[in-house]
């Protein structure tokens, strides 16, 4: 059935958020839950892999992503969201952090239409580093 993906004040933590912060951790970009991309069944992803953030972002799921090697800051920047990249230096003030998480969890619904209305010319790039 259809789920509901919007994020109350409040209640985040009874909405699917996912944290997946284990590299050694199984491939869960490419789990499926009732036949779809597991991705597809976040409200919000954080994350520190590359693979598991494209697939949410394709997905149309927000995504913060921590920082390594300018990729993700590089990848979040094409859907409109660099500021979504958490930078290491941001450790150093967890509590600062914390609150910009939780604030981007309880926007996740409004900040998925950004990020579909960009799909198509994010994908568009995509195709011509194939051609």
């Amino acid at each position: 059935g259809s789920m509901d993906r919007t994020v109350p004040p409040g209640n985040i933590n009874r909405q699917l958020v996912f944290a997946d912060t284990d590299p050694d951790s199984i491939q869960s970009e490419c789990l499926l839950l009732n036949g779809e991309p597991f991705a597809a069944h976040l409200v919000f992803l954080l994350s520190q892999r590359m693979h598991l953030a494209i697939a949410a972002l394709a997905c149309g799921v927000p995504v913060m992503c921590y920082e390594y090697q300018d990729k993700a800051e590089g990848m979040l920047t094409h859907f409109g969201f660099g500021h979504f990249a958490i930078q290491p230096q941001e450790l150093d003030h967890i509590e600062r952090l914390a609150d910009r998480i939780l604030t981007a969890v309880r926007e996740a619904p409004f900040h998925k239409r950004d990020i579909q209305a960009a799909l198509p010319r994010v994908l568009e790039l995509a195709r011509r580093n194939f051609v």
